[in-house]
Order: structure tokens, then sequence, then C-alpha cells
């Protein structure tokens, strides 16, 4: 999988939610579900248009 992501913050989040997908044993094969951050860093598992749809148009943030 390869993903551009430009901070190292993106990467370091985005290798963590990678590392629990494989631990899990999701990677390749989630169907429609995403892993995602909570805002106490926690990992969770959710449906992948909500979790995309959580900026919102023009960014507007909605809390988890």
């Amino acid at each position: 999988m390869v993903m551009k992501v430009k901070t190292k913050k993106a990467k370091k989040n985005f290798n963590e939610r990678r590392r629990f997908k494989r631990k899990h044993g999701l990677e390749g094969k989630m169907g429609n579900r995403d892993v995602s951050h909570t805002r106490s860093g926690k990992l969770v598992l959710e449906n992948r248009k909500t979790n995309r749809a959580r900026n919102g148009e023009g960014g507007r943030r909605i809390k988890k």
C-alpha cells in the first residue's frame, strides 16, 4: 500500500493504523471499514463513510 503523506506526524499516524490492521488480520480485506484515531489517541475500527465524512464540507469538524 502506497500513500503520499506530507508530514512526519501524518506518516506516524498512517504507520500506526497499518500496524493495527496487520495485528488484527484486517489488512487488504477490510471491505468498508477504516481504522482511525480518536481524539484521545486510541485506534478504532469504523465505517469508511462515517470516518471520511467527519471533516465535512469546508473542513468543519464533528466531535468523535
